[in-house]
């Protein structure tokens, strides 16, 4: 019974100090564009609900032409598309 809530943990690719997606959307993380063809892994991982792993598969998927493209990676929903692009994230 107690482990219900202990296994929604560890499904959250974001850690302590993680952009919010609500922050990233309004442009209150205090940073520049982050360009997923460009920026290094930990800028991308940084991105709300992306983290290590779907950072690391986004610059091994690079570079992108589209969000089309992105949308194409496993993992990666409509909605964090949505949260990346109101976030001043970047593919140019």
């Amino acid at each position: 019974m107690g482990d219900k809530g202990r296994g929604s943990q560890f499904m959250s690719h974001s850690y302590l100090g993680q952009n919010t997606p609500e922050n990233f959307k309004h442009g209150k993380h205090g940073i520049s564009p982050v360009n997923l063809n460009t920026d290094d892994l930990k800028r991308i991982a940084d991105i709300p609900l992306i983290g290590d792993y779907r950072a690391k598969d986004i610059i091994a998927r690079r570079p992108f032409k589209s969000w089309d493209e992105v949308a194409k990676i496993p993992g990666i929903t409509k909605e964090m598309i949505e949260v990346m692009k109101s976030g001043r994230a970047t593919i140019e």
